[in-house]
């Protein structure tokens, strides 16, 4: 299996779903011309349908790529972004799809958008067999023909008969596997199919499922435009160019089209404007045996975006009035070139009657959080499911200070600067403070329970003439055991320490010594776990963040490595070694800023908001520096689409004290 296969991710939610669109009733007849059922009916021949048709808009959409930063329609998208690798997926039984014997290949048609041409992102199709082993896997890049500009993509897999077993399993999803970012908008999935085309003279149709890509004009009335030109698919499609105003139409008895009253009709076109502002509309209609319109139903491309030279696709989906229609009423399906621009027009697909029910649930996937539930994973590999980091609200309007007063210097804490946690000072709350320690000053901050806003509660503007120069390198803890938090200061050249303790006002020396009598177990180390398992889940430039996460007495590990990107994990140890319990993400931020997206993000955790567990205090900033190696920045930059930033995160749910 290549590696290829091996990112391959099993998804396990069954499900079916139909078109969604607007619909618009309208009052108008038919010209006589387009309502004249053939005299000469085709015979019966062997075409391609639309066995299944899904259709997302991403509007109701939970999956974790899913953002209102950028919309080709409505108000959202899916985001594929460098730390989001997986993004909407899809997945089916192939004994769900109906007739799943005759299927012969699978369509995506989809908007996008992207910051290059060539993303590198795919689309990825996979069969697997009953007992979950990948049998096929196929990866077709997402190409964007504009930058930074909304363009149509329509990918194309082919389905051998040999995988037409019951049990199989079908997946698409999409692959960030370089890291781009891409957004995906209005995606159609078509199950395409071998079926037979019954003429207006047999009194049941096989499917009501019908797709008409203008290759061949069967089952079609008013053929004149159908000709070899720019074509959505094939070669052929329907030139409604020179101030034509109708293209073919396809005429159907009702009782030809259902043994049963037909409550809906579901109809799409591809559209290529040759001018700006291009007006074409997708009708439906029913007549009765007088020719009177007992119904008129389109949907139109005018008011809405359709740029030129382009393909974009039109969906439709109308009520029709069962009350009014009998079955030897005609159901007719027309083009309609209304603002008789030039146009192109291909792939018609009917989806006459309503959606099938289904067993399962809806087919959308959350690739990283759907093995919460439904899928049991190998320790400590992958796929994990997604701890969430929810943002606590601390009154500083999410700019780079810790405190609500912006003229504290000490308070703009910067990735530059060291940190300390502790109970240094201890009240009642219990909670932990934090030393923000700069080049030239030291603040000490403490939450407010009742204020819900950290406030400054000591600090010395002038470091380089005091214990806090540096000269000096400090650690916290609990050094002499009462209970409250100190800070060894050590001498960097001659190992001369002192511990210092803090009693309200100042800090004062409780004990101190040379190199000779130092406890060599104060003075902190970045230490990889050493403990069983531990090789197979720690690397040696990870960052380790220990603490209560989940306000549990049993403490968990948080650690971050960025050798590859921004990588969080949350880890607990057990007896026999250590298990990941899953990929850390944030929520909550503004504005879609993600703390993981930017250039410098320095992390310190404590006890902060509660007393029995643990947030963290992330600082945000981008970096100008040219030669700018993650560990130091000499000038940051505030993007106005990402603006620097320091938030508190604690892990959503859990006891908050």
């Amino acid at each position: 299996m290549n590696d290829q296969k091996k990112r391959f991710i099993v998804f396990s939610i069954i499900v079916f779903s139909g078109f969604t669109g607007a619909f618009l009733f309208l009052k108008k007849n038919v010209p006589i011309a387009e309502t004249t059922v053939a005299t000469e009916q085709p015979q019966d021949t062997l075409v391609t349908v639309s066995l299944l048709t899904e259709y997302f808009d991403f509007e109701s959409s939970g999956n974790a790529s899913i953002t209102s930063e950028k919309a080709f329609s409505g108000k959202k998208s899916s985001k594929l972004s460098p730390n989001l690798e997986y993004g909407f997926g899809v997945n089916h039984l192939l004994s769900d799809i109906p007739s799943y014997k005759n299927l012969t290949s699978i369509s995506l048609a989809f908007q996008c958008i992207t910051e290059n041409m060539d993303t590198s992102a795919l689309y990825v199709f996979a069969i697997n067999d009953k007992t979950g082993k990948n049998i096929y896997w196929n990866g077709v890049p997402i190409l964007s023909k504009k930058k930074d500009t909304w363009s149509n993509d329509t990918i194309h897999f082919e389905i051998k008969p040999e995988f037409l077993i019951p049990e199989n399993s079908l997946t698409l999803y999409a692959w960030n596997r370089n890291k781009k970012i891409v957004f995906i908008d209005d995606l159609t999935v078509n199950y395409y199919g071998m079926a037979e085309a019954k003429t207006t003279s047999q009194k049941e149709a096989t499917n009501t499922n019908f797709f008409f890509d203008f290759e061949t004009t069967t089952g079609l009335n008013g053929i004149e435009t159908i000709k070899e030109t720019t074509a959505h698919s094939g070669k052929f499609a329907c030139d409604l160019t020179g101030n034509k105003e109708y293209g073919p139409s396809v005429i159907k008895k009702i009782k030809d089209v259902s043994a049963e009253p037909i409550k809906k009709i579901k109809l799409s076109i591809w559209v290529y404007p040759l001018t700006d502002h291009p007006n074409t509309v997708i009708t439906a209609s029913v007549t009765n045996s007088k020719n009177e319109t007992v119904f008129w139903g389109g949907k139109s491309s005018e008011n809405n975006h359709f740029p030129k030279n382009q393909w974009s696709k039109i969906n439709a989906a109308f009520i029709l009035p069962i009350e009014k229609i009998t079955p030897e009423d005609l159901l007719t399906v027309n083009i309609w070139n209304k603002g008789k621009s030039d146009v192109i027009v291909d792939d018609l697909e009917i989806v006459y009657g309503e959606s099938a029910e289904r067993r399962g649930a809806p087919s959308t996937l959350d690739a990283n959080a759907i093995y919460e539930k439904h899928f049991i994973t190998e320790r400590n590999k992958p796929p994990f499911k997604t701890i969430w980091l929810q943002k606590q609200e601390i009154k500083n309007e999410n700019s780079t200070s810790i405190v609500s007063d912006k003229k504290s210097e000490t308070a703009d804490f910067s990735p530059n600067d060291s940190f300390l946690t502790g109970n240094f000072d201890k009240d009642k709350s219990n909670l932990d403070e934090v030393l923000c320690i700069k080049s030239n000053r030291v603040g000490m901050f403490r939450y407010s329970q009742e204020k819900k806003e950290f406030l400054n509660i000591w600090e010395s503007l002038n470091r380089t003439d005091s214990i806090w120069n540096e000269i000096n390198s400090f650690s916290s803890g609990d050094f002499n055991n009462d209970g409250k938090s100190d800070v060894l200061v050590l001498n960097k050249k001659n190992q001369a320490w002192s511990v210092i303790e803090f009693d309200g006002k100042k800090w004062s020396v409780k004990s101190k010594g040379d190199k000779n009598n130092l406890n060599k177990s104060w003075v902190s180390k970045f230490e990889t776990p050493s403990l069983g398992n531990s090789k197979d889940v720690f690397k040696s430039s990870d960052f380790l963040f220990p603490g209560n996460y989940f306000g549990e007495r049993s403490p968990e590990i948080l650690k971050l490595n960025t050798d590859w990107r921004f990588d969080l994990k949350l880890v607990e140890q057990e007896k026999d070694g250590y298990t990941i319990l899953g990929n850390v993400d944030f929520k909550g931020y503004p504005n879609d800023n993600n703390p993981k997206y930017y250039e410098f993000v320095k992390i310190v955790c404590g006890k902060f908001l509660s007393s029995n567990k643990t947030s963290l205090i992330v600082m945000m900033r981008n970096c100008a520096d040219n030669n700018f190696k993650g560990t130091r920045c000499n000038l940051f930059e505030s993007l106005p689409e990402l603006p620097n930033s320091t938030q508190v995160y604690s892990i959503e749910g859990g006891s908050t004290n």
